[in-house]
Parts: structure tokens; sequence; C-alpha cells
């Protein structure tokens, strides 16, 4: 009799257990969409006043303590928001006509180009808390000052923003080697 009461109760825990697992799982959250579009709409709001030189604008976009990590390699240190700022000013200095197109060709579109902006839900456990970034998509273009030659870079960049719409961390990734060729031989040739 013990044992069919210990059995009894055995199973009563396993189906009690199992239930409590299915409704931890079967939660989900949904992607909160008005929060990623705002946040969209401020990175493109940056995108628009890099591309129109407009350095008030872009200082007003970012956090007074944003962190910044450039494309090139710096040994992995942040700059501060007047580094950052001194930075996209080297931009405006060298080139005009600075433009930015939204998205890249992804492997599983083929026959066109793919939005420019991402945010994932899932992260390491570690970073969980900080899952507000943009993945930003794109290619830059722009004309070097002097010689007027057309430069070209593919872009991915990830960006912070905080519930005030102010950018608090970015990231830039591309190929700047292009750009410092173009710069290099403008100085040689002034």
């Amino acid at each position: 009799m013990k044992s069919k009461i210990l059995l009894f109760a055995s199973l009563i825990m396993l189906v009690i257990t199992s239930c409590n697992e299915a409704s931890k799982t079967d939660t989900k959250v949904a992607p909160d969409y008005d929060a990623f579009n705002k946040d969209v709409e401020v990175v493109r709001a940056f995108i628009k006043a890099h591309s129109d030189e407009d350095m008030t604008a872009l200082n007003n976009l970012l956090a007074d303590t944003v962190k910044y990590s450039p494309a090139v390699y710096n040994g992995n240190k942040w700059l501060d928001k007047t580094q950052m700022l001194a930075q996209l000013k080297i931009y405006h200095d060298n080139f005009e006509n600075l433009s930015f197109v939204e998205g890249n060709l992804i492997a599983f579109q083929t026959d066109s180009i793919g939005a420019g902006f991402y945010s994932g839900s899932v992260y390491p456990e570690k970073y969980a808390s900080n899952n507000s970034g943009i993945r930003t998509y794109g290619t830059w273009t722009a004309n070097e000052s002097k010689s007027k030659q057309a430069v070209s870079v593919k872009y991915y960049g990830i960006i912070n923003v905080n519930s005030d719409g102010k950018i608090v961390s970015f990231t830039d990734y591309f190929d700047v080697s292009e750009i410092s060729n173009l710069l290099s031989k403008s100085a040689v040739t002034k």
C-alpha cells in the first residue's frame, strides 16, 4: 500500500512539475515594435544630421555620457562624446555629399536590398538587460572634398538609445582603408 501511495504522489509531482515547465516555456513576449521604431527614428535623425554635417544636431542626439567605438582599431577603448564629435568632424572636413542608403544584400534575399535596421531579442544571459541595440546596415557614400573622388563603404553599426531618445553607445564597423588611402593620396597631391 505504501508503494502505491508513493507511486501516486510521485505521479502527482511529475504532473505538477511538467505543467509548471510548460507555462514557463509557452510564455512569449511580443517584440516592442513601438520602442524599436522610436529608436530607429533616433538613428535616422543621427544619419541625417551626419549627412547634413550638422554638428549641433549630432551633439543634441548624443547623451553626455555616450560611449563610442570607432571603426578603426584603437585597442578597444571607448571614446567619449567630445572625441566622437571630433571624429565626425574629420569626415565633414574631408568629404562632401555624405549619403547613407539603408540596408544590405542578405543571403536569403538575392533580388533586393534588405531592411537597414534590426534589433534582436536573444542575447547571452550576461548581457540580456542590454537588448535595445539597433543593428544598422547600409552603405555610406561621399566625395573627397579636394579631388571630388567618390568613395563608398559598406557599413554596420550597433547603436543604443536610452529612454530619453539619446544615443548612449555607438559602435562602428566598416573598412577604413579605402578612406585612409584616398585621404593619403589627396594629401600627397596638395
